[in-house]
């Protein structure tokens, strides 16, 4: 994660999951937001 929105197709205990990310900036730190999904 480079600090850019993106997705992504990652294997996690031999389940493939839809992973999307995105910064996001609250005052001075940056967080980022995860969404997984099983992809099937």
């Amino acid at each position: 994660m480079t600090g850019k929105l993106g997705y992504n197709i990652e294997t996690i205990n031999g389940t493939k999951l839809f992973v999307a990310y995105s910064p996001v900036k609250l005052n001075f730190v940056t967080w980022v937001i995860l969404f997984m999904y099983p992809f099937y």
